[in-house]
């Protein structure tokens, strides 16, 4: 969770400003809960939404909806947040 809070912030306010919308149901390791995250530009919301069902394969997944964004620099910064 504090890699993912560090690199989201961490996001140069430019490509924000060009990210229209963010969307991610992630995992963080030690809880047992769905944590949604949102985002329209610089404003940003996120908080746990309930457990893991059991039959459901507990990954992070995110969405950026944007223009002039570098994929592959988001890709590598959300995979870095990976817990090893």
């Amino acid at each position: 969770m504090e890699r993912f809070n560090q690199w989201i912030r961490a996001i140069p306010a430019e490509q924000v400003q060009d990210l229209l919308r963010t969307k991610g149901i992630l995992n963080f390791r030690g809880a047992n809960q769905r944590f949604a995250f949102q985002a329209v530009h610089m404003l940003a919301d996120g908080d746990f939404i309930g457990p893991w069902k059991e039959d459901v394969p507990r990954q992070s997944r995110i969405v950026f909806i944007g223009r002039n964004v570098d994929h592959s620099e988001l890709q590598r910064g959300f995979e870095a947040c990976v817990a090893g």
